[in-house]
């Protein structure tokens, strides 16, 4: 289920499955249940019992709950939620986790809806954020929105740490000043060199490349991302769609394909790039689970150099 369709609707979903990473439908679904007069609980599914519910059957009307950290092994508790018959259910649950036999059981007639993750757009995250912080009740100074965007991009998972940074560190508010000294532009430094050296089959000066970020989580993500646009462009020219038709369809501008992607697409095999993309989102998948005790960059060189490995002919 699309996202806009939620939040244009009269009335929610009673069950929703939402990606954990997806922070713009977990922010806009909880803004629309507030607007629908609904009371919003936050839980993380580690605190559930598993079968009793005592104490939750007062609340359970006009709420919208959201379970946190869900993982294949909860759906029996996210089953036993769903039989308080409350009102509303917002539970964050991978791809991955959605597909497994775990949730199988999960009747159909409970109203259950993957929503389909929706990016924010570039144009819309100054307004946006700005909404949020004053929401919240943060305090920021004149430019400071423009300036996060500027360093963090959409990324709302990213964004999100961020700033519970910077308040810990002056809670009176965000100032430009705290965004310079504490806050890795993203802006500073790109993936594209890097990927390039990967595609030449340069894997040491790609590694020594990414490793000059900070940010190991936006860097999966960045080459996961690029490797998806690669792969589509890719597909596109093998079915004859002119660049024209390629900037339309993909929203990208005709000399940034011809430049970026159609000069690399011969460098490396379709099984392997799709395979590179499995392993990269099972790496980004890895890095958002709590108490990660491997080095995030040995994960993403590990993904590279296996799926490069063993093409998928």
């Amino acid at each position: 289920m699309k996202l806009e369709e939620i939040t244009t609707s009269r009335k929610l979903p009673k069950c929703m499955l939402l990606d954990p990473t997806d922070s713009y439908g977990r922010f806009s679904i909880i803004e629309k249940a507030k607007a629908l007069g609904l009371k919003v609980r936050v839980i993380e599914v580690p605190e559930l019992p598993t079968q009793s519910y005592y104490g939750f059957d007062e609340e359970v009307q006009e709420t919208l709950y959201v379970l946190d950290k869900v993982l294949a092994e909860d759906a029996k508790k996210v089953q036993n939620f769903l039989s308080l018959d409350s009102d509303y259910l917002l539970a964050h649950v991978g791809a991955s986790t959605v597909r497994s036999k775990a949730f199988n059981h999960l009747p159909s007639t409970e109203g259950v809806s993957l929503v389909e993750k929706e990016e924010i757009k570039p144009w819309e995250m100054v307004s946006w954020l700005t909404a949020r912080l004053r929401e919240k009740g943060v305090a920021f100074e004149k430019g400071a929105v423009e300036v996060l965007v500027q360093y963090i991009g959409t990324d709302l998972v990213r964004m999100e740490t961020e700033i519970k940074k910077l308040l810990t560190l002056d809670p009176g508010g965000i100032s430009i000043s705290s965004i310079k000294t504490t806050v890795y532009d993203s802006s500073t430094e790109s993936i594209y060199p890097a990927i390039e050296t990967l595609l030449l089959g340069n894997y040491v000066e790609f590694f020594t490349r990414i490793r000059k970020s900070n940010e190991p989580l936006m860097v999966c993500r960045m080459l996961r991302s690029e490797c998806e646009i690669l792969s589509k462009v890719g597909i596109l020219q093998a079915v004859g769609t002119q660049l024209s038709e390629m900037q339309e369809i993909l929203g990208i501008k005709t000399f940034v394909i011809s430049s970026r992607y159609l000069s690399k697409i011969d460098k490396i095999s379709r099984g392997e790039l799709f395979n590179l993309i499995a392993y990269l989102s099972d790496v980004e998948n890895r890095m958002l689970k709590p108490n990660l005790n491997v080095d995030p960059w040995i994960l993403i060189e590990s993904a590279v150099l296996e799926s490069l490995k063993k093409p998928d002919k």
